[in-house]
C-alpha cells in the first residue's frame, strides 16, 4: 500500500503530511525536490512528536530584527498527530481533541487517530491500562511501594506515620493518604 500525501493546513505548497504520520518540506512547492522532516519529542513525559513549520525565507537570528527577519506567525511548533487529522479528517470541531486509539503519542497514522472528546480520551486510557499504576508517565511509586505502603500503615497507624512514609518515599503525605484510602492505585485494592 503506498503513503498518501495532503497540503498541510496552512502551509500550503510548502509543507505536506502523509496518511502514515510523516511530514515534509517542498521546495518550489515541489517541482525542486523535497525533503522529510524530522519529528521530536514534546510535551508532558515527551509524549507527542512535533515539527517546526516555517515559510520560505522566514529566519530565527538572535539580533534585533531586520527585514527578511523571522515575523511572528511565519513559524510554529505543531503536534504530527494534529496536522494528519486536519488534513486527512478536516478541523477540529468545537469541544473535541486529538485521540490515539492506541494510546502511543508517536503513532501518527491516519487509522490510530481520530477527533474525539476529554470523556472519550479518558474512557480510551482506561480500556487501554494508560494512566493505571506505573504504566501512568507521571508515576513516582511501583506497585510492589504501594503494596508495602498500605501493609506498613495498617500495621502501624498512628498519627505522624504517614509523613514518615511520606518522606521516605520521596512523595507528598496527601499522597500517601490517596494510596491508604484507595483513591490512587485502586487496582491494587485486590492484591
Amino acid at each position: 500500500m503506498s503513503e498518501i500525501w495532503k497540503p498541510v493546513v496552512g502551509f500550503e505548497g510548502d509543507f505536506e503530511v502523509s496518511d502514515l504520520g510523516r511530514v515534509r518540506r517542498l521546495f518550489d512547492g515541489g517541482r525542486e525536490g523535497w525533503r522529510i522532516l524530522k519529528a521530536t519529542k514534546h510535551g508532558s513525559a515527551n509524549s507527542y512528536l512535533v515539527v517546526n513549520l516555517s515559510r520560505e525565507g522566514a529566519r530565527a537570528t538572535g539580533r534585533r530584527r531586520r527585514k527578511g527577519d523571522y515575523v511572528p506567525g511565519t513559524r510554529r511548533y505543531c503536534k504530527v498527530h494534529r496536522l494528519v487529522l486536519e488534513a486527512f479528517v478536516g478541523p477540529c470541531p468545537p469541544g473535541h481533541q486529538s485521540l490515539h486509539a492506541n494510546d502511543d503519542g508517536f503513532d501518527n497514522r491516519l487509522d490510530n487517530l481520530r477527533w474525539g472528546t476529554f470523556a472519550e480520551n479518558c474512557e480510551d486510557m482506561k480500556r487501554n491500562g494508560k494512566r493505571k499504576g506505573s504504566r501512568n508517565g507521571r508515576s513516582k511509586l511501583t506497585e510492589a511501594q504501594v503494596l508495602e505502603i498500605r501493609s506498613r500503615y495498617a500495621a502501624d497507624p498512628f498519627r505522624g506515620h504517614q509523613s514518615q512514609l511520606a518522606a521516605e518515599f520521596g512523595v507528598s503525605s496527601t499522597l500517601i493518604g490517596f494510596i491508604i484510602r484507595n483513591k490512587n492505585w485502586t487496582e491494587e485494592k485486590a492484591a
